[in-house]
Parts: structure tokens; sequence; C-alpha cells
């Protein structure tokens, strides 16, 4: 299961909004990535690397023979965040690795 490539991809919310985006897995060739051998997705959002506070972030695989996942976020989550940065991580999980497929920023936008 080592094919897959690690992505850096920012996601950009509104405070108080429910935010939701899908997101294709990709290989090392950027072809889409067969996530179907994993068993499992997790997020992790926290406003550094290393911060002990985790905020909300659901994330679900949709279409995993094209590595089709979404992650949201509730209305009531994204209105606890301030205006900053923050960091947020997508896991997916076999049987015997749990691996980091997708990190970035979440940027904080106000209207």
């Amino acid at each position: 299961m080592n094919a897959y490539i690690s992505a850096s991809l920012d996601l950009y919310v509104s405070k108080g909004s429910v935010f939701s985006k899908q997101i294709t897995i990709r290989d090392v060739n950027f072809v889409p990535f067969n996530i179907t051998p994993f068993i499992s997705i997790s997020t992790k959002v926290t406003r550094y690397y290393g911060d002990g506070v985790q905020y909300i972030m659901g994330s679900s695989i949709i279409t995993p023979a094209i590595g089709l996942v979404q992650v949201d976020m509730a209305a009531l989550e994204t209105a606890k965040l301030k205006f900053d940065r923050y960091v947020y991580s997508i896991y997916l999980t076999g049987a015997t690795e749990t691996v980091e497929v997708v990190s970035g920023q979440i940027l904080m936008l106000t209207f």
C-alpha cells in the first residue's frame, strides 16, 4: 500500500458555515489511487502542528476505486475557529498500517 503520495492541499473555510470538500487521492503518477484496501479514514485538525486542541472534521470514503474522499465540518464547529490558520491531516488505515495521504492548512475566511 505504499504507491500513494502524501499531498498538500489548503482548504478555505467560512466561519460559522457548513464546510464540505471532496478530494481525490492520487498516486505518484498523479492518477487517482484505488484506496479499496484501506478500511477507514480519519482526520485531525489543530491550530498548529503539535497543538493539543483538536477540532472536529468529519471524513468519509465516497468512491474507493478512484480515491474519492470527503471531509466536512458542521457550522457549529467552524464557528469555534478563530480567524487564523489551522493545520489538518487525512489518514487512511489498512489492515497493517495507517498513512497520512493529505495535509495542509485551513484558512478562515470572513465575508
